[in-house]
């Protein structure tokens, strides 16, 4: 829900959704070639559920890259027009995800 909410892809990690597609995958193989219903039925739902999250990254981090740049171009062109502030200890960025999280 949060990847939907925020419309980005940065909680969703690349090698576990990767690592949970393929191992699922292979336990759903052979949960199949065994007839074991027990095997084949919560490894066939962790495929689905693995394909949904690829989904998710793939449609999301498209998105994510095209705001993050223009985000950071934003912020570049704060501190430019700020000439007094030399270093930022926070990172304006991490603020605006934590609102769409928390809906502020």
């Amino acid at each position: 829900m949060t990847v939907i909410r925020t419309k980005s892809a940065k909680s969703l990690p690349r090698s576990i959704i990767l690592a949970n597609l393929l191992t699922s995958g292979l336990w759903t193989i052979y949960g199949i070639i065994k007839h074991n219903k027990y095997i084949y039925g919560p490894n066939g739902t962790g495929v689905v559920l693995a394909i949904i999250q690829v989904y998710l990254y793939g449609k999301y981090s498209q998105f994510n890259d095209h705001e993050e740049s223009k985000r950071q171009a934003e912020l570049r062109l704060r501190r430019l027009s700020n000439p007094f502030q030399k270093y930022s200890f926070i990172d304006d960025s991490e603020d605006d995800d934590y609102r769409k999280i928390l809906k502020v």
